[in-house]
């Protein structure tokens, strides 16, 4: 082994072992080292579709091959060869089991085979993630095969539909360019990808909902947010070792627990769905009613960077005092103070008190003290989280000051 060979083999292990641990401080929920939470996070940076400027969490973008291939080591061949035709993932019956031939060993059993009963695509995938037989939904390939083909086949249908409707445009009109420019800025060409679950058009769609139900409602009480902490719920990790037919014990290493998530996507998602319905059923919308009558709410779930799920929600609540601005009453501004002290509480015990609360509390509610890159983004000499914050003994509303001179200028 020459001294490039040993070097770089050197390098190797150092990254793999700082990645390790990493992984295992994000795990533990270090807080001087916590330095990637959720919230700071800077996936503008790190998320390769932003190269591409196209906002989505569907699996319709394809990949830039460019960023994969090397060839200076393997020709990389993607024209057929003579007399033959490329294939296509919705008119190629077979490719289902030649693309995943350890989970189809005898090449049965895929969508395209024939069968007695007519099958769906969605009751087909159903099936195949829920069943019994974990070797599907433990393979992640699989899984985003299931989704990207699923995604293909609802663009395909968007655009027959959007055929059969005729965009009121001729040959001519479409070779005129400011013609062109209207069409695309009135999103009359990318329509068709509303039924694209995570399309920027699919989005538009929902946020439209959301202004409605702002219209109709006002604007939301409360704005909560929800992450899943699966690496801290023992539950979870109860549930993945008795689905692989293993033994419970007491604890497990964060090595442990992150192997059975890695290995049970699908099952690890269904228990994030599972918990957070009936989050919203005791505590939220009834049971406990912990934020008061709840008359209506909206969710976005999307997924962490680090592939667990997480939910944004704003809630309105029945009878709340609403703000409006720097011209509300007194006796408003009460009300609103009495509201949030109901239902908002903030309490930091000691160890000796509740040494469980306490540890959680400075591991996943405590911002960091040395920062992180995405807390100087925009602003390079303080944290743009506003951290360390100005301690207050009792709860106020805060106005903009800008807004209290405009306020005094026209009452003078």
């Amino acid at each position: 082994m020459d001294a490039d060979t040993y070097e770089k083999v050197i390098s190797i292990e150092e990254i793999a072992i700082s990645n390790e641990n990493h992984l295992k401080s994000l795990g533990l929920g270090d807080l001087d080292n916590n330095n990637h939470s959720d919230e700071e996070i800077d996936e503008d940076n790190n998320d390769i579709r932003s190269k591409y400027n196209i906002g989505t969490d569907s699996c319709t973008q394809p990949c830039d091959f460019n960023d994969f291939l090397v060839f200076n080591k393997q020709p990389c061949i993607v024209a057929p060869a003579e007399k033959n035709k490329l294939s296509s993932l919705l008119t190629d019956k077979t490719i289902e089991a030649l693309a995943f031939p350890h989970l189809f060993p005898d090449g049965k059993g895929s969508f395209d085979e024939d069968r007695k009963s007519n099958l769906k695509w969605k009751e087909y995938c159903k099936v195949r993630l829920f069943s019994s037989d974990s070797r599907f939904a433990a393979d992640s390939s699989y899984i985003f095969y299931l989704q990207y083909l699923g995604d293909l086949k609802q663009v395909y249908s968007g655009i027959n539909i959007a055929f059969r409707k005729k965009l009121p445009i001729n040959a001519k009109q479409s070779l005129d360019e400011n013609q062109m420019k209207f069409l695309m800025n009135k999103d009359m060409i990318y329509r068709h990808l509303q039924c694209v679950r995570g399309s920027p058009q699919y989005w538009h769609k929902r946020l439209k909902d959301l202004f409605s139900m702002t219209r109709q409602l006002g604007f939301p009480t409360f704005f909560l947010t929800l992450s899943c902490a699966d690496l801290r719920w023992k539950e979870f990790v109860d549930t993945f070792v008795r689905h692989t037919g293993g033994t419970i014990k007491e604890s497990y290493t964060f090595e442990e627990k992150t192997k059975l998530l890695r290995a049970n996507p699908v099952l690890a998602t269904r228990l994030f769905e599972k918990r957070f319905s009936s989050f919203m059923t005791y505590f939220i919308k009834g049971g406990a009613s912990c934020l008061g009558k709840v008359n209506d709410w909206f969710a976005r779930i999307e997924m962490q960077l680090r592939g667990s799920p997480h939910s944004h929600m704003p809630v309105w609540v029945e009878d709340a005092p609403k703000y409006n601005g720097p011209q509300t009453d007194e006796k408003t501004r009460l009300a609103i103070v009495t509201f949030c002290d109901k239902y908002i509480t903030t309490r930091f015990p000691s160890l000796e008190e509740d040494a469980e609360l306490h540890n959680i509390i400075k591991e996943v509610q405590t911002h960091s003290r040395n920062h992180s890159k995405s807390c100087l983004k925009y602003h390079k000499t303080m944290c743009r989280f506003g951290f360390p914050r100005p301690v207050a003994r009792r709860t106020f509303i805060c106005e903009p000051i800008k807004a209290l001179q405009n306020n005094k200028k026209g009452s003078n």
